[in-house]
């Protein structure tokens, strides 16, 4: 079989020795990436480092766009960044770069309760070392470090209104990718259908109903979050946001 960087091999299988070492590998780079940041890295520092792999994670993105653009097998209707996971790297580099926790705060639900869940169940085809596979995982691994990054370097908390946010804004998103997927006829942010392969979206109903369903699963989710993530020594609502 012809695996090469560019060779299409459709044979990624979730919870294979692959997956598993993957999902090592990057919890192993989380750790020293978070841990060397915090303990050696000045404050202007440990911003720019994040910046640059917010960037850097946006880059691989891209980076797809132009690879399959080069091989003539681009479709718009499936490798534009619309999707939820590859929009949020250049939003990621944004919230760093304006400092800002609210911005933060949207993102980090909407990452750690989906990109999060893409590790676990991801929709991958190809396996190692197809290109497809490595921007994957960069992609939402990436997310996971860059949405726990401020917790751990930062110091920066959640508060019980920032869930309440967090979902209003991802409606509103949701309902714009819905009319761009009308018009592109594509499936962007799974407006329209459920993903392939076996995915959360399988116990929350068909479509359009896990479009309803899904809105009980993010209170849950986001209420999980912000028990596990807010500040119990002491929460306070004095922290500037910028």
């Amino acid at each position: 079989m012809n695996t090469g960087f560019l060779v299409d091999n459709f044979s990624f299988t979730q919870w294979s020795y692959e997956h598993i070492y993957s999902l090592i590998f990057w919890l192993l780079f989380a750790v020293g990436f978070i841990t060397i940041s915090k303990k050696y890295f000045s404050k202007k520092q440990q911003r720019y480092l994040a910046i640059s792999f917010a960037l850097f994670v946006f880059f691989c993105q891209i980076a797809k766009i132009c690879i399959k653009y080069s091989l003539g097998t681009f479709d718009i209707r499936l490798d534009l960044p619309l999707h939820l996971c590859n929009m949020m790297p250049i939003f990621v580099a944004f919230a760093f770069y304006l400092n800002n926790r609210t911005f933060w705060s949207v993102l980090f639900y909407w990452i750690m309760a989906g990109t999060f869940q893409s590790l676990i169940t991801p929709t991958l085809e190809h396996s190692f070392p197809h290109f497809e596979y490595h921007r994957y995982f960069i992609i939402h691994a990436g997310l996971v470090i860059l949405a726990l990054y401020p917790y751990y370097v930062y110091q920066w908390r959640l508060r019980f209104y920032d869930a309440f946010r967090s979902m209003i804004f991802l409606n509103v998103v949701g309902c714009i990718m819905y009319f761009i997927d009308k018009l592109l006829a594509a499936n962007y942010m799974y407006m329209i259908g459920p993903p392939n392969g076996a995915t959360i979206y399988d116990l929350l109903g068909p479509w359009p109903w896990y479009t309803v369903s899904i809105q009980g699963l993010m209170l849950l989710l986001f209420s999980i979050l912000t028990i596990l993530f807010y500040d119990r020594k002491k929460i306070t609502f004095q922290q500037s946001d910028l």
